[in-house]
């Protein structure tokens, strides 16, 4: 990830400049972070972006160091697994401390922040489903430079790759496919299987829609 960040993305004079005038102009807590860097300008492949949804700063909630602020410009960017807020007089973009972020959201899909410790790797996930059994959705976008592509050079952001976990006993399941559900679930194997097919659901190819109904299916 830190060589992700090195080359991909820039900090300036103008940015830091910017960011010690947060200090003396806004809530000392909320914008105590370093200024979003802006990625190297180039030419990006279909004008794809790193962000969740959009690259500009949508209205949202947070939860910062205890405190929820309401109507937030925010956005979150998924390479580098980042949450960035705007500040609108100034109008620029300024990094939040993650270890301080529990939780935030972007319209109506929420985020929460997962720590170190847990069975899974830390960062950002998308609260996919609450309830009983949680689902959380990992997302994930990679950024490469210089890629050739009819003999022109580009900037490559691939497309959101995500993943699924869900939650029992207080520890994250990834599901991959029909057999992660049965090892989450062993007691439940042979009835799953049947609902599975009867339903016609497709956990690997169409994870989002199909684990959500067999999880409403194991709540009952």
């Amino acid at each position: 990830m830190l060589l992700i960040t090195q080359n991909c993305l820039a900090q300036t004079n103008v940015q830091i400049e910017v960011y010690n005038k947060y200090k003396e102009t806004t809530n000392p807590f909320l914008y105590n972070g370093i200024a979003y860097p802006a990625y190297i300008p180039g030419s990006i492949f279909e004008a794809r972006h790193a962000c969740f949804r959009d690259s500009i700063c949508k209205p949202g909630t947070l939860v910062y160091m205890g405190r929820t602020y309401n109507d937030v410009a925010l956005k979150y960017d998924i390479v580098i697994d980042e949450v960035a807020i705007l500040h609108h007089v100034l109008q620029s973009e300024v990094v939040l401390r993650k270890s301080e972020v529990t939780e935030f959201s972007i319209g109506n899909t929420d985020f929460i922040n997962i720590p170190k410790g847990q069975n899974i790797p830390p960062g950002y996930y998308e609260l996919y489903q609450k309830g009983k059994t949680r689902i959380l959705c990992k997302h994930r976008k990679t950024y490469m430079t210089g890629v050739n592509y009819n003999h022109r050079f580009y900037t490559m952001i691939n497309e959101d790759d995500r993943k699924f976990y869900i939650e029992k006993n207080n520890q994250f399941h990834l599901v991959k496919n029909e057999k992660s559900l049965y090892e989450i679930f062993p007691d439940r194997k042979n009835e799953l299987k049947d609902f599975i097919r009867r339903n016609e659901l497709f956990i690997k190819e169409t994870p989002g829609s199909s684990i959500p109904i067999v999880v409403e299916f194991i709540n009952k």
